[in-house]
């Protein structure tokens, strides 16, 4: 049983919201941004940037490999009480959706596309206190930015439920003990998500923009709960299992080369298939960006995410100290990813805060393409600065401490995840999780 804390998922985490917060900014362009998409796309280097640009999936995928560590840790402690670990799952996933909807009506920024229209295109779309902050005008969120999008936090909350489902099952009558059986039954799970979902979703895409158009709105959930913009269940709650399998490999202490061979070979396979569809069928277009992935992109991503979680469970089980275990435990990086859901909820609300006071000093500078580049760069050095003052107190209020305090009320199951400096400057590792 292995329960030391996973640095390098505070690196990925921490690296994810950087990426995040650096792209997002991209919306403050005041020109045409589909058209400086469109003439980006023989770049190789601009694919590679809107190809990383679309990886919020990856906060699922290390969501459920921290769950699984968690509840096969008390089930190896013989503390696994199935009742237990689900309610603590489903109250966990529902605030994160909560959390989701909270975010589209409050605080994300102002933008178009999704639904029944392309990338930048349709009305635009408001949250109350960012839009008023952006235009000076109080708007209402518009019905499909606070009911239909799918975000990633969706994801992570019903991947965190459907996943403790499947574990419970695979762990029901001491199934802890068979760690190559339960990997092999996720892995057959989670490839068969992969291969129907491109069907599925050229299936029931068009029943789903059909729906809304129509005010159907319960039929709408339904389609868009599966293949709805950007982060439905298809395909991403198969990446959300190979979260779950390196966290089962990581609770059984299974010997790293075998991970090591299992997860390159998978996800070699992956980026494999990711290229010959892309020079099969090209790549997706840029109006498609805010739709759930097209299939090359889909086995070219969780290609890569696989390759990454090999790479974390490489250094984790390392027997000594090595370059690897240097990078991820940066403390740039994880501690960006120890507040990773309030930099999601929030960093749309400060990047506009600080663009308008930059309107102030210097008026017509986001018509600018290379001074957005810029001041995306300059956020993140002003973030970086309040967040080493804001760890002092251990990111008190903050949503990941509020988070972090619901659940433990609610659950009873007490977490030493918000020991923000301990985690941090410790020479030691610590638990994942506290049973």
């Amino acid at each position: 049983m292995d329960k030391r804390r996973i640095d390098g998922l505070d690196f990925l985490r921490g690296l994810a919201i950087l990426f995040m917060v650096f792209f997002h900014n991209f919306q403050f362009y005041e020109g045409d941004l589909n058209a400086v998409a469109d003439s980006l796309t023989g770049n190789p280097i601009a694919q590679i940037i809107e190809f990383i640009s679309r990886w919020a999936s990856l906060f699922a995928i290390i969501s459920c490999y921290v769950h699984a560590v968690q509840i096969a840790n008390r089930y190896q402690l013989k503390k696994g009480i199935f009742c237990q670990i689900l309610k603590e799952a489903v109250i966990t996933g529902l605030w994160l959706i909560i959390l989701e909807h909270l975010l589209g009506a409050l605080f994300s920024r102002p933008n178009q596309g999704g639904g029944i229209y392309d990338f930048d295109q349709g009305p635009t779309h408001h949250s109350i206190i960012t839009s008023w902050i952006a235009t000076g005008t109080f708007h209402l969120p518009t019905f499909y930015s606070l009911v239909y999008a799918v975000g990633a936090l969706n994801l992570m909350g019903w991947s965190l439920i459907f996943s403790t489902l499947i574990l419970g099952l695979l762990f029901y009558k001491n199934g802890i003990q068979r760690s190559i059986r339960n990997i092999s039954i996720l892995f057959g799970i989670a490839v068969s998500i992969l291969l129907i979902s491109p069907p599925l979703i050229d299936l029931l895409r068009p029943l789903w923009v059909d729906a809304m158009k129509q005010n159907n709105v319960s039929l709408a959930l339904f389609y868009g709960f599966f293949v709805g913009d950007a982060h439905p269940m298809l395909p991403f709650f198969g990446y959300a299992l190979f979260g779950s399998i390196f966290g089962i490999a990581t609770a059984a202490e299974i010997p790293r080369k075998k991970m090591v061979l299992f997860g390159s070979t998978t996800g070699l396979i992956g980026i494999g298939l990711g290229i010959i569809g892309y020079i099969h069928n090209g790549t997706p277009p840029v109006a498609h960006i805010l739709r759930t992935v097209a299939p090359q992109t889909m086995w070219l991503q969780i290609g890569c995410m696989i390759l990454l979680m090999t790479a974390v469970y490489f250094v984790h089980f390392a027997p000594k100290r090595s370059i690897g275990t240097v990078i991820f435990h940066s403390v740039f990086f994880r501690r960006f990813g120890l507040i990773s859901l309030t930099m999601y909820m929030l960093e749309g609300f400060f990047s506009t805060l600080l663009k308008r006071l930059v309107d102030i000093v210097v008026p017509g500078w986001a018509s600018n393409m290379p001074a957005v580049v810029i001041f995306s760069f300059s956020t993140i050095i002003v973030y970086w600065q309040i967040l080493k003052r804001w760890e002092k107190i251990d990111f008190k209020y903050s949503a990941d401490w509020l988070t972090t305090k619901i659940i433990g009320v609610t659950t009873g199951h007490k977490s030493a995840k918000m020991h923000i400096r301990t985690i941090l400057y410790s020479s030691r590792t610590y638990p994942e999780c506290k049973s």
